[in-house]
């Protein structure tokens, strides 16, 4: 069993990915800032009840 969990975490090791991330910079009419700021304030709400 001990063979096994120690093939099992080598394995488990192999798969973690990293992830990159990219900045945009945005310049929006009054329009699309407000839908923007709406959206970023519900994402963080509903991120915030997952917690």
């Amino acid at each position: 069993m001990e063979k096994s969990t120690k093939l099992h975490h080598k394995l488990v090791a192999k798969v973690k990915k990293s992830m990159g991330v990219q900045q945009v910079l945005l310049s929006p009419n009054n329009e699309t800032k407000a839908i923007l700021e709406y959206l970023c304030q519900q994402s963080g709400k509903l991120y915030n009840s997952g917690i």
